[in-house]
This record gives structure tokens, C-alpha cells and sequence, in this order.
């Protein structure tokens, strides 16, 4: 199964529509895993948030066709606290459980969702802490007339693989991420593109059916309204979060072949990797 570079020293830097081929081969081999791993943790997260979501909803609230009315357009502070956090982590979570899996999948190191996810979990401590700081720094930037904001957003882009391949985190994590796209940040940011706009398009196509369905289905119930926003949240996440992680993991190892000359095979510096199990089946 072919869904790294090349095996051996055949490895060469790859042009970006390469990066783009190599990383949905790989979610392509992967996809069942990476779905079921994404969907673990995403499911109970969206279950605690509609539930205090709806929890929250000031009364008087009504749905109809798929939209929601209310007398107020506020929600109780408890679900803006409760929904933060939660998407905090398990984007963190996740992000770092999808990062490792898939980095080693490319370069051809054994690997399971399982071993990725313990992984992650060992390590969410400095996964939410790379996040604030990259979320903070890229605000700060785009504060400073949008466009520090959009480099820096792509200079940062390989942070989370520095941190889950080379056991590299915080602000040195930033720091490596932003060296190693140095000389590639154009190159870094179509990949990165191309991939939000097969984001975007699979949202809207999500977004669509469920639209369809409220609105042709007459969805009146409030509780119906918010059970299909959840299950369009999910179905999102679930096969969105593994592309970005995919085009993510290429470039960081196609950026590393080239300054470093990384090949597949080979283990980033200071990390051990025993050998996990394989990826199972179905």
C-alpha cells in the first residue's frame, strides 16, 4: 500500500499538487481508522455540548424549518464556558492523536489509532498549551493589519507535528515550525489552501443536506433542530479534521527531507517510537 514518498532513499521534495496527491492517499488508506479515532472523541463532546446547549436556551424558544427563535439571542454563560473548553481540548486531542498516526503512517513506521491516541493523551497537557499560544500569537497578528496574521498562521502551520515527531513544544515548537517553512512559506500556503477549499466544499455540502432535510422535513422541534446541527458538527469533523491533518503531516515531512534530509524510515529527533500495532481492520 503506497501512501508515502518513496521507500528507501528514494525520497525527493515533492511540488504541491505531490503533497496534495501523497496526503489524500494517505487519508484514503487510513480513512476508516482515522474516522473511527476522530468520532471518539468528537461524539461525547458534541453530546455534552447540545445537552447544556439546550440547557442554556433562554425560554420562550421555538424552532421552525431548521431555525431557531428565541426573545433573546443569548445563551446562558455556563454553555459559552462549557463549549470553549471543550473545543479546546478535543481539538487538541485530536489534532495531536491525527498528527502522530499519520506521521508515522508516512514515513512507514508501524502504527494504530490507539497507540496515537494514548500517545496524544499523554502529551494534551503541551498540545493545549502549543494551541493557545499559536491561537494567541496568530490573533495578535492579524490585529497588526491582517497580514503578519495570515503569515504567521502559515509559518506555525507544522507546530503540532514539531511537537508530536520531535517532542518539541511551546514556544520552541513555534519556533521550529517557522524554521522549517522558512524558504517555503508560498509553496506551504497553496497546500494549505487547496486543502480549505476541499474543506469548505465538504462543509457546505454537509451544511446542504442537513438544510434540505430541515427545511424539507419541516423540522418545528427545537430538540430536532439542535440533534441535526450536532450530527452535521460531527460528520464534518469526522472527515474533515484527518485531511487537514494528512496535508499537514506531508509537508512537515516533505520541509524536513529538504533541510534535513529526513527519509521515510526514520524517527524525529529525540523521540522513541516502539513499534505499536497495525491499524485494524473494519
Amino acid at each position: 500500500m503506497e501512501v508515502g514518498p518513496a521507500s528507501g532513499g528514494g525520497a525527493r521534495p515533492l511540488a504541491i499538487g505531490e503533497i496534495l496527491d501523497a496526503a489524500l492517499k494517505l487519508y484514503r488508506a487510513r480513512a476508516v481508522e482515522l474516522w473511527k479515532l476522530v468520532a471518539l472523541i468528537v461524539i461525547p463532546v458534541e453530546v455534552i455540548d447540545r445537552v447544556v446547549f439546550v440547557a442554556s436556551l433562554p425560554s420562550g424558544v421555538y424552532a421552525h424549518d431548521g431555525t431557531l427563535y428565541a426573545p433573546s439571542a443569548s445563551v446562558g454563560g455556563a454553555y459559552i464556558v462549557v463549549t470553549i473548553v471543550l473545543r479546546v481540548v478535543s481539538a487538541a486531542l485530536v489534532i495531536g492523536a491525527l498528527s502522530r498516526g499519520l506521521l508515522d503512517a508516512y514515513v512507514g513506521l508501524p502504527t494504530g489509532w490507539r497507540h496515537s491516541l494514548e500517545y496524544a493523551g499523554e502529551r494534551l497537557g503541551p498540545l493545549i498549551w502549543l494551541s493557545l499560544l499559536t491561537s494567541l500569537v496568530v490573533i495578535v497578528g492579524f490585529i497588526l493589519f491582517i497580514l503578519p496574521g495570515i503569515y504567521l498562521l502559515v509559518a506555525l502551520s507544522v507546530s503540532v507535528p514539531v511537537l508530536m515527531f520531535e517532542g518539541i513544544s511551546g514556544p520552541a515548537a513555534l519556533a521550529r515550525s517557522r524554521e522549517l517553512v522558512t524558504g517555503r512559506w508560498w509553496a506551504t500556503l497553496g497546500a494549505l489552501l487547496v486543502g480549505l477549499v476541499l474543506i469548505i466544499v465538504v462543509d457546505f455540502v454537509i451544511a446542504a443536506l442537513v438544510g434540505a432535510i430541515e427545511s424539507g422535513g419541516h423540522a418545528n422541534s427545537v430538540g430536532l433542530v439542535v440533534v441535526l446541527s450536532g450530527i452535521a458538527a460531527v460528520v464534518s469533523n469526522v472527515l474533515t479534521y484527518p485531511l487537514l491533518a494528512a496535508i499537514t503531516a506531508v509537508i512537515y515531512i516533505d520541509l524536513r527531507h529538504r533541510k534535513e534530509g529526513l527519509e521515510p524510515g526514520q524517527v524525529g529527533t529525540g523521540v522513541e517510537s516502539p513499534a505499536p500495532p497495525t491499524w485494524p481492520a473494519g
